[in-house]
């Protein structure tokens, strides 16, 4: 089941996400607050995958220069092969579409799983550099194109607030 994350679930994602980092080191640099990597101010919607009672994933779309930009995405590794990365694809696709919106991504070349996955849901890479927050992880940028509704509101702008959860930014 997805779900849209609340404020009480940070600590069980921030669990879940310890144990990604263990297994898989993502990401790859370990932020000095999870909670607050999790949340940050240009966020606009986060979901959890939830099974049997418990997250397994996690993924959040940010308002990045005037685009969606899809981040945060992981799922635990007891949680993998249940299709919890896909769906979790999938509503934000679902959640982009209604808002006419396209999506972007970044991923770290070395995560290679994720990429399959990207690929495998109808991402579609545009190029690869050095990331800005460290010139020695190569990472490759992907889209996903939706189909524009001509009445859908505008794109997202920085900072800019639509009507969200608490502390949440809308598109």
């Amino acid at each position: 089941m997805i779900r849209e994350r609340s404020a009480d679930d940070l600590d069980e994602c921030v669990s879940v996400l310890a144990r990604v980092h263990a297994n898989d080191g993502y990401p790859t640099h370990w932020p000095e607050d999870p909670a607050a990597w999790l949340t940050p101010a240009n966020m606009v919607r986060a979901w959890v995958a939830v099974v049997d009672g418990r997250i397994v994933g996690h993924a959040m779309v940010r308002a990045h220069g005037g685009k969606a930009s899809f981040n945060r995405l992981f799922v635990s590794p007891g949680g993998r092969r249940l299709g919890a990365g896909k769906a979790l694809l999938e509503k934000a696709k679902q959640w982009a579409k209604e808002r006419g919106a396209g999506l972007v991504l970044e991923v770290n070349s070395d995560q290679r799983d994720a990429i399959a996955l990207y690929e495998r849901n109808g991402w579609r890479r545009t190029g690869s550099g050095p990331a800005d927050w460290d010139a020695s992880i190569m990472l490759h940028h992907y889209e996903f194109l939706v189909e524009v509704d001509p009445d859908a509101p505008p794109p997202p702008r920085e900072g800019e607030q639509h009507g969200a959860p608490v502390g949440q930014q809308g598109l």
